[in-house]
């Protein structure tokens, strides 16, 4: 069955007891002695908010939590006290009556009787009906609340039934009605359904008050204003925290709240829609998704409906709201994604909602920040997820994992990317782990069974009980009598005029007029060279008509602005274009459409012996060889006779060795190729060619060295033969003059240092390259210096002898 459906909340006027809970489902004992023992009291943990609270035998209760002390603050004592003072409203009902309790404060008891007035308005049909509450109350209802019944107690007068007011002021209460108060406050009241009308088959809507009354049960007048005391509300925001003089000072109680109780054969008020499905537990938010199931005989208006993780009024987790419009029909399920694009990818087919605008074609939910501040994300180790109407109403509560709240029990969870789904569908006893099955594999807007009721042994709902084949394209789906969901008819889907929508059903898209493929042509303008088709998300757009088809060198496709067919026309000269060849390049159209570029030039990479060139297989540049032995110029001023040899200029070095010596070394200069001079490194070993020096080094082109040192050394040693270099003409007796003059010489002063002291006197004998140390014996000398002693004692003789012959 398609969940996207028209808005209107037609009644289909369905039988009491056909659409809802099984006929075995055990109803209250309620009687009405002022005493709450007998009620099912679980009060919502924010005050000024109500909720259905459901037992494990499915008996429904309506407990509304008054915040206290929210009487007349305008007013002074007498006139406000406290024992008026609403702090829980309750509602439930059998087969045959209907039942309140109102539990006021109980710490003033006595001082002055209290009265509860509840209008009841059967049609919701705003102006249909009375608008003004009983015994002089000086107090309206709200046009869309005006009553067809009003019931008001009678403990002024003692009297022990209520008065039940119709339209035309009668009393029409039977001797059944009840009322009766408790020493602590409490109000109980019941009425039969036949004194309000019989049992409705659909939603009643109360609006309830509480006064002070005299004797004969009129209300305590309280001067030029309303004579309410208190009233139940919430203001319009179950957060704020008004009193009931900001409800009232207009003399009129704005607010009030709606009951089924048609849904199932003991007529306890239950929620006409619950939570069906959910996936929890995702390795991304916009994977999570939640589905709500219409248990109800009509089509629901959903519009301000609320559906959320925020347990609380004012919380800081999330809450959505419903848009305006949406509505679902009976035994349907409507599915609300956080992404539908996420959800897609997983399942194929569309949400009705998403949370994040990711789809032009799928609404989205709007937020509600009067309940909840934050955003919806279902924790993946346990949360909660809420469903209210729109006046803040709880209709239904699931937990899981580690989630709370005070009146259900949670389920133990599932595993990432499993579903848990009610079922059967109508199930539903605050106990998720009985309402509630694992779906391994999920499929949405399936799971559960509709057609089955909702109290263990679960037995078939009655023939012709709405239901949901799993068919997105089928409507009118009804149970048989053996509990199974008869195939519907197809879906006929009206013309809607727009090309980029479809006018069938389309099972992906859950519903008619689903996006049109990017194949279909759209309109989009009047420009016939736009090409206008659509989107594939149900939008028509626009794009220039493609005439590139006809496309070619300085030849451009274009598009006829009056026929809009493609032509060809010369592209404007300077328009960039390509002649096919490589070995061009900044080509451009001419005039004339031709394609005209310039040679790549290659010159950069010419040399002596090889030649930029451009490759025609892809336009780049490469470098070929001269021919081997072409004359050549490798730019060098000191090389001469250049030739190519493989892409190389081979040359001969001009030749300055003829300048290179020991320290010193030829080299050509290169800025006018001549021989010049350069000096090796200073302290480059050298050898000055003079064995008795040593240590040479070249100091600015020169070899400079020490001289060769012999130490004294211990021992004697033979004279050697006296050097035949000494000259002959020297006699004997100058020989021993000389060596007379130097006999003071010792053996230990005719050593000459070299390169290694101490071993051998200075002799030309001693080593082959004439050059050492040998060791004398006293009055020798070396040979090197024979000749210069000789020479100096010959002139000593001579001088002496002068001396003598003058």
């Amino acid at each position: 069955m398609s969940s996207r459906l028209v808005v209107s909340l037609a009644l289909l006027g369905a039988l009491a007891g056909l659409f809802g809970l099984h006929s075995d489902a055990v109803a209250y004992t309620i009687v009405p002695d002022g005493n709450a023992s007998d009620w099912n009291l679980n009060v919502p943990a924010s005050p000024d908010t109500a909720h259905l609270y459901v037992d494990t035998s499915s008996r429904g209760t309506l407990v509304w939590a008054d915040r206290g002390a929210d009487e007349r603050a305008d007013l002074t004592f007498p006139d406000r006290d406290t024992e008026a003072d609403i702090r829980t409203f309750a509602v439930t009902a059998d087969a045959n009556a209907l039942y309140f309790l109102v539990a006021m404060d109980s710490t003033v008891v006595g001082v002055r009787p209290v009265q509860v007035q509840i209008a009841i308005d059967r049609d919701r049909v705003p102006g249909s009906g009375s608008l003004h509450l009983a015994a002089f109350a000086d107090t309206d209802v709200d046009s869309s609340a005006a009553w067809e019944y009003l019931i008001m107690t009678r403990f002024g007068s003692g009297a022990s039934s209520p008065a039940v007011w119709d339209v035309t002021d009668v009393d029409v209460a039977s001797a059944a009605a009840r009322n009766a108060i408790g020493a602590t406050q409490v109000v109980e009241i019941a009425v039969p359904w036949s004194d309000i009308g019989g049992v409705p088959t659909a939603p009643l809507r109360f609006s309830v008050a509480s006064f002070h009354c005299d004797a004969t049960d009129r209300t305590l007048d309280i001067t030029a204003s309303s004579n309410a005391i208190d009233v139940v509300t919430n203001y319009g925001n179950p957060t704020s925290l008004l009193n009931t003089w900001d409800e009232v000072s207009d003399q009129t109680l704005n607010y009030s709240l709606d009951l089924w109780f048609h849904l199932a054969p003991e007529l306890e008020p239950i929620s006409p829609v619950l939570i069906s499905q959910f996936v929890y537990d995702t390795a991304a938010v916009g994977e999570e998704w939640m589905a709500i199931f219409n248990r109800s005989d009509v089509t629901l208006d959903l519009s301000g409906y609320h559906l959320g993780d925020e347990e609380t009024a004012g919380g800081t987790e999330g809450m959505l709201t419903f848009p305006p419009g949406t509505a679902l029909a009976a035994g349907q399920r409507l599915i609300v994604a956080q992404e539908q694009d996420a959800f897609f990818t997983t399942y194929g087919v569309f949400p009705d909602f998403e949370v994040t605008n990711t789809h032009p074609m799928v609404p989205e939910m709007l937020r509600d920040a009067i309940w909840g501040q934050g955003t919806v994300n279902l924790a993946n180790g346990g949360d909660e997820l809420l469903l209210l109407d729109p006046d803040y109403l709880l209709q239904d509560v699931v937990t899981f994992e580690t989630g709370t709240y005070k009146t259900v029990t949670a389920h133990g969870g599932c595993a990432r990317g499993q579903s848990l789904v009610r079922t059967p569908l109508r199930t539903d006893t605050d106990v998720c782990a009985l309402d509630f099955a694992i779906a391994v594999t999920p499929t949405p807007g399936s799971g559960g069974n509709a057609c089955l009721s909702g109290i263990s042994p679960f037995a078939p709902m009655p023939a012709g009980t709405a239901c949901d084949d799993g068919d997105p394209c089928t409507l009118g789906e009804v149970c048989d009598a053996s509990g199974s969901c008869q195939p519907g008819t197809p879906e006929n889907c009206t013309i809607d005029g727009d090309a980029c929508t479809l006018d069938v059903c389309d099972p992906i898209f859950r519903g008619c007029h689903g996006p049109a493929p990017t194949t279909a042509s759209c309109l989009f303008d009047a420009n016939p060279c736009t090409d206008d088709r659509c989107d594939g998300r149900g939008a028509c757009a626009t794009s220039p008509m493609d005439c590139s088809g006809l496309d070619a060198t300085c030849v451009l496709g274009v598009c006829n602005v009056t026929s809009g067919a493609c032509e060809t026309t010369l592209a404007a000269p300077g328009t960039s274009c390509s002649d096919g060849v490589a070995c061009t390049e900044l080509e451009q159209c001419d005039a004339a459409g031709a394609c005209i570029g310039t040679a790549v030039d290659c010159g950069h990479l010419d040399g002596p012996c090889i030649i930029g060139a451009c490759d025609v297989s892809d336009g780049s540049c490469v470098q070929d060889p001269v021919a081997d032995t072409t004359p050549c110029d490798d730019g060098s001023l000191c090389t001469l006779d250049g030739t190519c040899q493989g892409g190389l200029c081979v040359s001969t070095d001009v030749d300055c060795s003829s300048l290179t010596d020991t320290c010193n070394v030829g080299v050509c200069d290169e800025l006018d190729g001549t021989c010049a001079v350069a000096h090796v490194l200073a302290g480059t070993p050298c050898d000055d060619g003079d064995p008795c020096t040593q240590g040479e080094i070249c100091q600015n082109g020169s070899c400079y060295g020490g001289s060769f040192s012999c130490g004294a050394d211990e021992g004697t040693a033979e004279l050697d033969a006296v050097d035949d270099t000494v000259p002959d003409t020297v006699t004997e007796e100058v020989v021993e003059d000389v060596a007379e003059t130097s006999a003071d010489t010792t053996a230990a002063d005719t050593h000459v240092d070299v390169a290694d002291p101490g071993t051998l006197a200075d002799d030309p004998r001693a080593t082959p390259d004439g050059c050492g140390c040998q060791l004398l014996a006293a009055g020798h000398w070396p040979r090197t210096t024979l000749p210069i002693g000789l020479c100096l004692g010959l002139v000593a003789v001579l001088w002496r002898r002068g001396r003598k012959r003058g």
